[in-house]
């Protein structure tokens, strides 16, 4: 029988070299293409969130899956490299590296039990060039006794044993490093024999220490198969040993190591500091959290006894060399202990976790190839990196985004309003900053340029005339009226008032009933009696005029009264028309810009507001009323079907600056008009609470780059169940949870990353700016000059105005064919 045993294994031994002589050669085409492989494998980085619930369990699951690696040939030559790197710098991260051709598969793996794990494909840290004096120190660590000995698991630990690994390199100063190591190889079912056949042997009392026994366990392991450990008549009586408990447990553990599938593997750690003694204690502390899995009387780790250069195990690791000949096994519950991901439980200080959740898009997401979509970020899910954007008809239940500054809201607002002009599309840029209005100019193309109307109040010597108090449609004074009485309300909200309110209302809602009016008259009408009687001439409403003539007169008998009731309004309003930038721009009895117009005809409306040349105050204010004036025109198209309602795109940067509670008419109502709204702001709290009821009531789409802690707590509500605040806030820039109306409904809130900027300029900036002068300004001097002789028109106590004299001046206005106010 021995001989027997002898012939065979020379036998496959010679049928084995045979057959590597052959596929070396079959396969010599491939051989540089795998040598570049192994050179150069795919790294991830693989992160996950600080609530990671998943146990050691989780990667024992993931490691059986990767033992599929093997097929059916029973070898695999694939090794996954297990890694933890910790820097002074940068904390501890977790790698996973692998060769590119199983990528997706490891990948796939790593997901299927840590379904919120971030994994990045990352350049390979070992490249990264150290600092200069670095002190290097490298080891090996291996099993103390035979592979068959098992290793205490997480299975025997009250706390994870990730915490002793991570807590040994979690102290580390700037430019010092550590890089722990497992590689790992499937290897098939052979080894577990050598473990029956040491169980065997003890418990029928072998010789473990005899030679046939050592050379037949190198048969096993070489060729892979089951070989009888007995040479014996196989009919002879076998004399069973009675063991102690002791024994009877050890062996029991054993035989449980063998029940499950096993890698070969080595662990290697490298560290480096500025001197010796402390790369060498990093490398002492790094070894010794091995200790932990020390099984008493069976097996544990120690640092390697072979005597390695340096440069060797450092050239080694680099390359994720694995020995070609048997090393060391553990099966996937021992390796599952060594090497997982950290969860909630492990409180190692800087270990890198995932800032946020990636959530999975919708399966209907309208895409970048849709027709008509209005594209503006990417899906962040995993390696699944699409283009989507938001149809047409969903963008009539408007958009609202969320964030801090610079995170990348101003971008996707610059994208999508470049894509609605490229398609001919109708739109209105209202810019607090003026930044990206400036920008967008040389975004026009050269068949649109006719189409802009450049607002630019900082345009001095060409000032666009916009006249709030011009009204077409009678029907809409009120709204009109409440309009501007709200936008002065929120900008003085603080020193506001009932009977302040009450009398700023009725004025204007006077002087919206007169013809030729502006809102330089508020104040006149209060403070000039005569003039007053000249409008309330033009005046039939009968509430308007018992207002002035029975209550303001009676309040007006009263000086102290009157003076109370009138020198608030002269304040607010006064500052706002004491400029002569904004006087010249309101004071114009007829705008120049026709905002019906530009609505039914798709024309592009650019409002500069910059904060910075007009001060904050003066821009809100204008900014408040154009957005009135665009609710109310967008509300005059009842007199046109609503198929033939061209959709308009009303674009507001920061518009908590002009967000009043008039405001919530335009989400509420804006719909049916098809004045479809797209808005950002950078913290909820700047929104009234009227106003910020209707958004989260009526907005379909509603998209939060990172926000403040306060806003987060808000916007959970919105998005749960699925997202925390501590996901709002841990966002990474330019990324974003989104909320997405997809025909009429609202889908799941997913994971998306703003778009760069993707649109070329054309460059033709100047040639735009000077087209919408030429269309849409005044000359200066005339408008002041019609104002001048507006504020000196003396009026009888009849109410009727008085002749006035014209001077030459006045000719020459006369021959330019300028008409005159009333």
């Amino acid at each position: 029988m021995v001989i027997a045993i002898f012939i065979l294994l020379i036998f496959s031994l010679g049928f084995i070299t045979f057959t590597f002589v052959v596929s070396s050669k079959l396969n010599k085409d491939q051989e540089e293409e795998v040598f570049e492989e192994i050179r150069n494998p795919l790294v991830m980085q693989v992160l996950v969130p600080r609530e990671n619930d998943k146990t050691p369990l989780a990667a024992e699951q993931m490691f059986a899956s990767l033992h599929g690696l093997l097929g059916e040939n029973k070898r695999c030559e694939d090794v996954v490299g297990l890694e933890i790197v910790s820097t002074g710098e940068g904390g501890i991260r977790f790698y996973v590296i692998s060769p590119k051709h199983l990528a997706k598969f490891v990948e796939g793996q790593i997901y299927a039990q840590y379904p919120n794990a971030d994994i990045k494909y990352v350049q390979d840290y070992t490249l990264q060039k150290g600092s200069n004096g670095s002190y290097i120190t490298t080891g090996e660590i291996e099993f103390v006794k035979d592979y068959i000995f098992p290793i205490k698991t997480f299975r025997d630990f009250e706390v994870d044993p990730l915490a002793a690994i991570t807590g040994a390199v979690s102290d580390l100063k700037p430019g010092e490093s550590a890089w722990i190591q497992v590689l790992i190889r499937p290897v098939a079912n052979f080894w577990q024999e050598e473990s029956k056949k040491y169980i065997t042997a003890i418990r029928e009392g072998k010789d473990l220490d005899s030679n046939f026994f050592k050379s037949l366990s190198k048969v096993f392991l070489a060729i892979g198969k089951s070989l009888s450990s007995n040479s014996e008549d196989s009919g002879a009586k076998k004399e069973v040993i009675r063991l102690a408990p002791g024994q009877e447990e050890e062996l029991s553990q054993i035989e449980n190591k063998m029940l499950k599938v096993g890698f070969e593997f080595v662990v290697r750690v490298i560290t480096k500091a500025e001197d010796q003694i402390r790369s060498e204690q990093i490398l002492r502390d790094s070894v010794a959290s091995f200790k932990q899995f020390t099984t008493a009387h069976l097996n544990s780790f120690s640092y390697s006894v072979e005597e390695r250069d340096a440069k060797d195990i450092y050239t080694d690791f680099v390359k994720r060399k694995l020995p070609e000949e048997t090393v060391d096994i553990m099966n996937i519950e021992e390796l599952a202990s060594v090497f997982h991901l950290p969860n909630i439980s492990v409180e190692t200080p800087n270990i890198a976790w995932s800032r946020s959740k990636k959530l999975e898009p919708p399966m209907n997401l309208p895409l970048e190839s849709d027709y008509g979509v209005s594209v503006f970020a990417e899906t962040d899910y995993r390696e699944h990196k699409v283009n989507f954007g938001i149809k047409p008809e969903d963008r009539r239940r408007h958009f609202y985004l969320l964030g801090k500054t610079g995170v990348g809201k101003s971008t996707v607002f610059k994208n999508m309003f470049i894509a609605d002009i490229l398609r001919g599309e109708g739109a209105c840029f209202v810019d607090p900053h003026g930044e990206a209005v400036e920008e967008l100019l040389d975004f026009i193309p050269p068949e649109r340029i006719d189409d802009v109307v450049y607002f630019d109040p900082t345009d001095v010597d060409n000032p666009v005339g916009f006249n709030m108090l011009e009204l077409r449609d009678k029907s809409q004074r009120d709204l009109i009226a409440d309009g501007v009485v709200e936008v002065f309300k929120k900008q003085f909200g603080d020193s506001w008032g009932p009977r302040l309110q009450y009398i700023l209302t009725n004025a204007i809602a006077t002087l919206l009933e007169a013809q030729n009016t502006t809102l330089l008259a508020v104040i006149r009408i209060l403070i000039d009696k005569n003039y007053r009687k000249f409008i309330l001439k033009q005046v039939d409403d009968p509430i308007l005029l018992q207002f002035w003539e029975d209550e303001f007169e009676q309040m007006s008998s009263n000086r102290r009264l009157v003076t109370e009731a009138v020198a608030p309004i002269q304040n607010k309003v006064g500052r706002f028309i004491s400029s002569a930038v904004i006087r010249n721009i309101i004071g114009q009895v007829k705008s120049t810009i026709d905002l019906r117009e530009i609505m039914d005809e798709r024309k592009i409306l650019l409002v500069n507001l910059a904060q910075g040349k007009l001060g904050e105050e003066t821009a809100s204010l204008l900014g408040g009323m154009i957005i009135t004036r665009l609710q109310s025109t967008a509300m005059e198209r009842t007199d046109l079907p609503f198929d033939e309602r061209r959709d308009f795109y009303l674009y507001v940067d920061e518009f908590q600056n002009f967000a009043t509670e008039s405001f919530a008419k335009i989400l509420s109502e804006a719909r049916k008009y098809k004045l479809n709204l797209t808005m950002t702001n950078q913290y909820i709290d700047q929104i009234p609470l009227t106003v910020r009821q209707a958004i989260f009531g009526n907005v379909g789409t509603l998209g939060s780059f990172v926000v403040s802690q306060s806003d987060a707590s808000i916007l959970e509500n919105e998005l749960a169940p699925d997202i925390t605040a501590d996901d709002l806030v841990s966002l990474d820039a330019h990324a974003m949870y989104i909320k997405l109306c997809i025909d009429g409904m609202t889908s799941v809130p997913f994971s998306a990353k703003s778009l760069p900027p993707r649109y070329m300029a054309y460059g033709l900036k100047d040639r735009v700016v000077e087209s919408s002068r030429e269309k849409y300004s005044m000359d200066r001097e005339i408008i002041e000059d019609k104002i001048k002789r507006w504020s000196s028109q003396k009026y009888s106590d009849k109410g009727n105005r008085t002749v006035m004299h014209r001077d030459k001046e006045d000719g020459e206005h006369e021959k330019k064919g300028e008409k005159k106010d009333s």
